[in-house]
């Protein structure tokens, strides 16, 4: 079942790249990226750098076309919070920032609305 598809939105008066496609098969949910998916390259980036490894313990695969990522799997949890606007938990706040400084990046896409506790 299709639980979420978008498509592009405006920003900064250009269109960018915000496709994909959510399934929820009641197990697992799979998200599918568009080719041009704006956050795909930081996500495929983030990923290969365990950057998820502490942060994400829903993820668990990647969906993969041949050689190219296209999507991944995650189980289901409790989003902690339902608004975009709500602060981020400061232990975890912390745990983004320990892996940001290991790291030396950023996953950008990072809000509460992306925060699942299993």
């Amino acid at each position: 079942m299709v639980i979420d598809k978008r498509h592009y939105k405006v920003v900064n008066h250009h269109l960018v790249n915000h496709g994909r496609k959510v399934f929820y098969d009641d197990k697992n949910y799979y998200k599918i990226f568009d080719k041009e998916y704006c956050h795909r390259k930081n996500f495929i980036k983030a990923y290969e750098s365990g950057f998820f490894d502490e942060l994400a313990p829903a993820l668990k695969a990647l969906i993969m076309d041949g050689d190219e990522v296209v999507g991944y799997v995650t189980e289901p949890g409790e989003r902690i919070s339902k608004s975009p606007y709500t602060p981020i938990p400061k232990a975890f706040y912390e745990k983004v920032l320990d892996a940001s400084k290991e790291k030396k990046m950023f996953f950008y896409d990072l809000i509460p609305l992306n925060i699942i506790e299993l």
